[in-house]
């Protein structure tokens, strides 16, 4: 079956409904996605108020929203835990049940919310990384019936080329070790190991000084 062309283009606001539709679809039975269409609403919401966010979508003829790549400044998804952890406390303490990659990560935010730590405060950059320079890739999806046609190829590009826009000159992505697919996609892509996160996780890092030289030639 033939794929439809697609636009590759910044999310808008009246996105936001069709980013979680696709995240769903994209993602069926994650932990993410079980969480219901209220809190991928407020993800995607969340993202595109953010200062430097890189939020890109693959829209098909029929104007559906067909892929989503979704970042930018590694700041924005602790903000973000902190903030659905406000909201959807309950939710988020039931998606350490049921999704075992969270389960550390969301236990430790829902423990710092009760008990307040003490003595330093947090600094507002994440140790071992390299400055504001830094971005992530926090999702990229596509719906099923796009996978094989090269719309993620397009999308993780598009999102790199918008990365190299906002001053960016690196990225980073954490993907879970038994996803042999997604690491071979970002592998295919240019996307290097570069650490171990946790007991199932992998971190993959990006340099994007060749993705600069073609914006600054395009």
């Amino acid at each position: 079956m033939p794929i439809p062309s697609h636009e590759i283009r910044l999310a808008r606001p009246e996105d936001v409904a069709g980013m979680a539709t696709c995240h769903a679809e994209a993602f069926p039975g994650r932990g993410t996605s079980s969480m219901g269409d209220e809190w991928l609403r407020f993800l995607y919401q969340f993202y595109l108020d953010a200062d430097r966010n890189v939020s890109m979508v693959a829209v098909g003829s029929n104007g559906e929203i067909d892929g989503i790549a979704v970042g930018g400044d590694r700041n924005i998804f602790r903000q973000y835990r902190k903030a659905s952890a406000r909201r959807f406390p309950l939710r988020l303490a039931w998606m350490t049940i049921v999704d075992p990659a969270v389960r550390r990560p969301v236990l430790n935010l829902l423990r710092g919310m009760v008990i307040p730590k003490r003595g330093d405060p947090v600094p507002k950059t994440d140790p071992g990384m390299s400055g504001p320079s830094m971005a992530s890739l926090l999702s990229i999806g596509v719906r099923p019936e796009t996978r094989g046609s090269g719309l993620a190829c397009r999308l993780i590009g598009e999102f790199e080329r918008r990365c190299v826009e906002l001053g960016f000159s690196s990225a980073r992505l954490s993907v879970l070790d038994s996803n042999e697919r997604a690491r071979r996609f970002y592998e295919k892509a240019g996307w290097l190991v570069d650490e171990m996160k946790g007991k199932s996780g992998i971190r993959y890092r990006k340099t994007l000084q060749d993705v600069r030289a073609s914006v600054g030639e395009a």
